[in-house]
């Protein structure tokens, strides 16, 4: 197999019988931007190839030859009645990170209290992930609606690595000053001008200058991964 990612993803996809197409349902990423991933005219984020690597039912590792697989964590990914999630939780290995709706995380202050301190309010509700997924800090995001939809149904739970700083082509999470809610958005950014661009077709893209606009991006975390119900995905498919 070639060492080309683009060439990866095909020939692996190809594999499994599935179609561009097929492979864009499956991951809400549209079907041109496949095309260029495939092509090599395009390079891929971490979290989209890691949503390409659950759809096709392979490791990351093997479409990226970058990557390889943490001792222990083979299975990792098993597909339940409910679609997939991250093998038993709970148990040593395993790390319980607060989940927090999109008012709860628009209310976090970087001027008023420490990260960690204003994190500790938020431990009624947890998730369980791989101790070894989580740094310092991390929580869930709790996606409510359908703006997000196809690729994040309401419901979906993303970890955000909080006080860490994305990469271009990153999904993020960010609070704007002029905003009143956190969106979560694909970052570019170019000089001082960084673009939140919006995975949903009908979706707001954001602009920001940091020269000129000092304070308006508030913060800004990558989200690092996704716990899908792709049985709510599946559904909300059909009734359109």
């Amino acid at each position: 197999m070639s060492d080309s990612i683009g060439k990866r993803i095909k020939a692996a996809r190809e594999a499994g019988g599935m179609t561009q197409k097929g492979l864009s349902e499956a991951t809400g990423i549209p079907q041109g931007s496949l095309s260029e991933y495939e092509n090599d005219r395009s390079e891929i984020s971490a979290f989209r190839l890691g949503s390409i690597a659950l759809a096709l039912h392979v490791p990351m590792a093997e479409l990226d030859p970058r990557l390889h697989e943490l001792p222990g964590q083979e299975g990792l990914f098993r597909e339940g009645g409910d679609g997939y999630r991250l093998g038993p939780a709970g148990g040593p290995g395993w790390t319980e990170v607060p989940v927090l709706g999109a008012a709860a995380a628009a209310g976090y202050e970087p001027a008023v209290e420490p990260l960690d301190d204003w994190l500790t309010g938020f431990g009624e509700r947890t998730d369980s992930w791989p101790s070894d997924q989580v740094g310092e800090n991390y929580f869930c995001l709790r996606v409510e609606g359908d703006s997000m939809s196809p690729e994040f149904p309401d419901g979906t739970i993303l970890l955000v690595a909080a006080g860490e700083y994305p990469q271009r082509g990153d999904l993020v999470v960010a609070r704007l000053a002029d905003h009143g809610e956190v969106v979560v958005k694909e970052y570019h950014r170019q000089n001082n001008l960084v673009e939140l661009r919006s995975q949903h077709p009908s979706g707001r893209n954001f602009r920001i200058d940091l020269k000129t606009e000092p304070g308006r991006l508030v913060w800004m975390w990558p989200v690092v991964q996704a716990r899908i119900d792709l049985r709510r995905r599946r559904w909300e498919r059909t009734r359109k």
